[in-house]
C-alpha cells in the first residue's frame, strides 16, 4: 500500500490559518488545532513540524523563543507568523 502524498499547500494554508498575527504555538501546539479541524489523525509534532520548517523557509514563521511543554517534559521552540 502505497503512502497518500502529503498535500502540502492544504496544510500550509491551515497551518497559516492557525499562526494569526500575535499566536505563538509550539509545532505540537500547532499539531492539535490541525487534528481538531480533520488534517490530522493524531495531534503529534511530527506531523506539523515538516511543513511549518518549510514555511520557516518561505519566509512566513519565524522562531519566537523556547518554552517548557508539559505534555513532553522539555524545552520546545515557539514559531510565530512573520511580521510584514
Amino acid at each position: 500500500m502505497k503512502d497518500k502524498p502529503v498535500q502540502r499547500q492544504k496544510f500550509y494554508n491551515a497551518i497559516k490559518e492557525i499562526y494569526k498575527p500575535g499566536v505563538k504555538l509550539t509545532a505540537r501546539e500547532c499539531s492539535e488545532r490541525l487534528k481538531r479541524m480533520g488534517l490530522t489523525l493524531y495531534g503529534t509534532r511530527q506531523e506539523s513540524q515538516p511543513r511549518i520548517l518549510e514555511l520557516i523557509d518561505l519566509g512566513v514563521l519565524e522562531e519566537a523563543g523556547r518554552k517548557w511543554d508539559n505534555a513532553t517534559q522539555r524545552m520546545v521552540t515557539i514559531y510565530q507568523r512573520k511580521e510584514a
